[in-house]
């Protein structure tokens, strides 16, 4: 952990201003293979680890959480899916001492490597971490971001049913460089491309897509994958019937 004070300071900061500390977690931008258990285990251990040697360094009583944000480089790197991606989001939906702030498909690249943030990136993500910390460590709540919570397939729709934590959900084409079908794709059990012919909000909460043909078992839907003219490639992928995996704001 990098911009660390030693143990002394932070005993005196915590005395002095009852402070609690809060541990940031960005992991390495090309941190993009597996296995996802190995990687879910070391990040848990990671959490016990900050709570036993905080708690004795500054002597608070409350949990230390941890922050982070969901990588989004496994294309830039040639890795076929997003494992440790994936695996981000699975660990703070099961500990409720990790938690996922956003995710790096929505943020700006910078044009040199296409991998890390443009400078108003990083201070949006700043705001989200903020955000966050706030809300379970100022505010006592609890938080969980805008993922989608379950997917129904009939004949050539697929409904997404999204948790929100503040509704409406939005196809945001201001703030979020738009892509094709918003980001949107569809992919048979192989892999192959189902196309799209449209994508649209339903009420607060829930997107309805429409291909062309009618959707076979087995498919799945993609967001934040498939690279557009002037959009990097990079993002994650669900089936059709399981909770999917895309989270943001």
């Amino acid at each position: 952990v990098g911009n660390t004070v030693n143990p002394a300071t932070a005993q005196q900061l915590a005395q002095d201003t009852g402070a609690r500390v809060v541990a940031i977690y960005t992991d390495s931008l090309s941190d993009a293979a597996g296995p996802a258990a190995t990687y879910i285990a070391a990040l848990n251990q990671l959490v016990t680890d900050l709570n036993t040697d905080i708690k004795a360094i500054t002597g608070q009583t409350s949990d230390v959480h941890l922050v982070t944000s969901q990588l989004a480089s496994f294309v830039t790197y040639g890795k076929s899916a997003p494992t440790i991606a994936l695996a981000l989001l699975d660990a703070a939906n099961a500990n409720p001492l990790i938690h996922l702030a956003v995710p790096h498909s929505i943020l700006m690249r910078n044009d040199t490597d296409q991998i890390h943030l443009q400078r108003e990136s990083y201070k949006k993500k700043g705001a989200y971490f903020g955000k966050v910390i706030k809300r379970v460590c100022v505010d006592g709540a609890t938080w969980s971001p805008v993922q989608p919570v379950s997917a129904k397939r009939q004949g050539s729709v697929v409904v997404l049913k999204f948790h929100v934590p503040r509704g409406p959900l939005v196809l945001d084409t201001i703030n979020v460089r738009i892509n094709t079908d918003y980001g949107f794709s569809l992919v048979d059990s192989g892999g192959s491309a189902i196309t799209i012919s449209s994508v649209q909000l339903l009420g607060d909460d829930r997107v309805k897509i429409t291909a062309a043909t009618a959707i076979p078992a087995g498919a799945f839907v993609r967001y934040a994958w498939v690279q557009n003219t002037d959009v990097p490639a990079w993002g994650f992928v669900a089936g059709l019937g399981v909770v999917p995996i895309y989270v943001g704001w």
